[in-house]
């Protein structure tokens, strides 16, 4: 029968690593009431809760035993307790968001009934999967560019038509392209800064409109293939992205003004009350964020609608 366990010690290690019973529970694999127990020195005395509680902390058995020495295990040192308590299941996170992405979260919120708590805790494995379809795409196109220049030229062979080999064959600068891609892609370089830099070098040569400059960033590509028809366009770098879901604020405000206004950021549609986004609240809603929004850019929008208004009334005449 295993020793009898110290919940003295069990609950100081604890504490250092910032736990909270329920997920010192969780991660040993016992019930929240066996814990509590064990630190109350009234330990059951079952080899699998020993197990568990010293893979938890990641101690040997002789460190959380009675009259034991507290010999750690080969687990990585843990750093000091910090000066105030914190709870080891949740972490506060200082990040600045753009106002754009701060209403989507709170319109999707409202929309799907979800705290946006839950949003915020799903967007780390909605990027990664995202980023790994990137990644496998860009492969596979490279895969496929390979096979079709390897059938081009097997098929001028085949023809007999060596005079005009040189002609069909890949030149250095497509090959040069597509080894600077695949090196990209096992850097996991999403947004292509690697191929940035050797264009900016005059290595990598890219033929494209002025308009088209801001659309050679891979993933925004992509993120704006999947989004299709939901957003209007993206834009996403290291710096942040750019998603204007008109659609979505249109449903909630109506076809307005407003509703623009809170797509593009304009309007601080995320500290709208939420009474305002009761059924039948449109108008209402809209008002508040066109006497809340920025002044400059409502003014921007007015003295254009006039333009619009102006121009129309221009072709109206005879």
């Amino acid at each position: 029968m295993p020793p009898i366990m110290d919940g003295t010690k069990v609950r100081e290690l604890r504490r250092l690593r910032g736990w909270s019973v329920a997920s010192a529970a969780q991660k040993a694999g016992i019930g929240e009431a066996t814990w509590k127990r064990i630190e109350a020195n009234k330990p059951p005395r079952r080899e699998k809760v020993w197990l568990g509680v010293c893979r938890a902390l990641g101690v040997e058995p002789d460190a959380i035993r009675v009259g034991g020495r507290s010999r750690a295990s080969s687990a990585p040192e843990l750093p000091a307790a910090p000066d105030r308590r914190w709870n080891g299941d949740q972490v506060q996170i200082n990040a600045k968001i753009s106002v754009q992405s701060k209403n989507v979260l709170a319109a999707c919120a409202h929309r799907y009934g979800l705290p946006q708590t839950a949003i915020v805790e799903a967007a780390p494995l909605m990027f990664f999967i995202l980023a790994e379809q990137s990644l496998r795409e860009r492969r596979e196109k490279v895969a496929e560019m390979r096979r079709l220049l390897d059938q081009q030229e097997a098929l001028a062979q085949t023809a007999g038509l060596k005079h005009l080999y040189s002609n069909v064959s890949p030149t250095d600068s497509v090959l040069f392209a597509l080894d600077a891609e695949e090196k990209s892609i096992d850097k996991r370089d999403l947004f292509g800064a690697g191929l940035d830099a050797l264009r900016e070098a005059g290595d990598l040569h890219w033929d494209c409109d002025e308009e088209e400059q801001g659309w050679l960033n891979p993933f925004a590509k992509f993120l704006d293939r999947a989004a299709n028809d939901v957003a209007t366009f993206v834009a996403f770098t290291r710096e942040g992205a750019c998603f204007p879901l008109l659609d979505l604020f249109t449903e909630m405000l109506g076809p307005s003004k407003a509703a623009g206004l809170a797509a593009e950021g304009s309007a601080p549609f995320h500290a709208m009350p939420k009474s305002l986004l009761a059924a039948g609240k449109q108008e209402d809603a809209a008002a508040w964020l066109l006497a809340n929004c920025d002044p400059d850019r409502l003014k921007m929008e007015t003295e254009i609608d006039a333009a619009l208004d102006a121009m129309c009334s221009e072709g109206d005449k005879p």
